[in-house]
Parts: C-alpha cells; structure tokens; sequence
C-alpha cells in the first residue's frame, strides 16, 4: 500500500509540477526572446511535455490502485472533483498550448513570435488545477 501511495504521490507531483514548470519557462523566455530562442524553447516545451504528460498519466493511474487498495469508492465526491481537476488541466495543455504550438511551428519560420498570454494563461490554470487538487485530496469534501 504505501509503495502505492508513494509511487502515486511522486509521478503525479513530478508530472503536473513538469507541465507546469515546462509552461511557466516558455512564457518567460517568449518575452523578448528572439525567434531562433522561441524555436527552441518550443521543441524544448514539446520533448517535455512528452516526459511529463505520461509522469503524469501514471500518477494518476497509480491513484487509481491506490483507492481500490484503501476500498474507497471512485464514485466518491471528492474523487470525482479531483477527474473533473485533472480532465481541466488535461483540456488546458490540449486545448491552450497545443494550438500555441501549432502557430508557432508556422510563424516561427517568417520571424514572427507568437504572443505568450495563451502560455501564461495555461500556466496559471495548471497551478491552480494543481492547487485544488492537493486541495481536495488533503480534505476530501463529502
């Protein structure tokens, strides 16, 4: 059981904290950065978020072992708040970073940066998915 709960606790940590960190370093180095920079920091983002994406998935599939072995019901409230969390922090890096990333591949080549705010925004919104989540599994709410 606790070979569970760790393994859970540490892929998933170093997976979300990985997206998160991943995004919040392409947003610095978008400001101001030159176009041959903004290159690689985005196939340096995309190899990333390769890593820490599956981290990530395990983490979660690792709490998922780890409810069965503590008997708790995966229809519980609080279990289900924390799909709902990981289904938006999910959508955000799908939904937000990966269009980013398709413009850029377009206008990095004709000199053109894309604006960070759509990765500030992801950013933000995976720490605070990340926040509730350690949130909800801290106090499971009934």
């Amino acid at each position: 059981m606790e070979f569970l709960m760790y393994t859970h606790v540490l892929l998933t940590t170093i997976g979300f904290v990985g997206l998160i960190a991943t995004n919040a370093s392409l947003a610095v180095i978008c400001i101001g950065g030159t176009v041959e920079t903004v290159g690689a920091a985005v196939v340096a983002w995309r190899k990333s978020s390769r890593l820490f994406g599956p981290l990530f998935a395990a983490g979660v599939l690792f709490g998922f072992a780890v409810a069965n072995a503590m008997g708790l019901s995966l229809a519980s409230r609080w279990i289900i708040i924390t799909y709902i969390l990981i289904v938006v922090a999910i959508g955000v890096q799908l939904g937000i970073m990966l269009p980013w990333q398709l413009r850029s591949n377009r206008t990095l080549p004709q000199g053109a940066v894309q604006s960070n705010v759509p990765v500030i925004t992801a950013s933000v919104l995976l720490c605070l998915s990340y926040c509730l989540i350690v949130g909800v599994m801290l106090f499971r709410p009934t």
